[in-house]
């Protein structure tokens, strides 16, 4: 009688599991787009980023896209394992989060980076070309999926 009833008990914890939802970050469909003023493209002005990139852990950060002026705090930096990368993570006011890279390459500095913003499922993505370098706008879920 005892191991069918371990096995009743085993199933029961084992349903109450599966019923349990995982919490997830669903944008907010009512909210409009957070960078919606923005256009498509939006030149980035590199000293801006090079500032960014020696901001210690804590301190206020300013950022002027165009119309748009981004606020935060530096809450992650790069350990320096690799000399040749430098990271910064930033979160905006409003819940907004900004990633930034810069690795040393053969040809110069590679950039990377992407403002991320879940509740509004908005995003910028960090474009480098020859032309310079520029936010692009992006659905945050075609970010995701790549």
């Amino acid at each position: 009688m005892k191991p069918i009833a371990c096995l009743l008990m085993g199933l029961l914890l084992t349903a109450a599991a599966q019923a349990q939802k995982a919490p997830l970050r669903e944008p907010d469909a009512n909210k409009p787009r957070q960078f919606m003023t923005l256009p498509l493209i939006v030149p980035v002005v590199l000293q801006q980023l090079d500032s960014l990139l020696q901001k210690p852990e804590g301190s206020p950060v300013s950022l002027q896209l165009q119309d748009l002026r981004l606020t935060g705090r530096v809450v992650s930096r790069g350990d320096g394992v690799d000399r040749g990368l430098e990271t910064v993570v930033i979160r905006l006011e409003g819940g907004n989060t900004f990633a930034l890279a810069r690795r040393a390459g053969s040809n110069g500095f590679e950039w990377s980076g992407r403002i991320l913003s879940y509740e509004r499922a908005d995003a910028l993505e960090l474009v480098s070309d020859k032309s310079g370098l520029r936010f692009e706008k992006r659905a945050l879920y075609d970010l995701l999926s790549e």
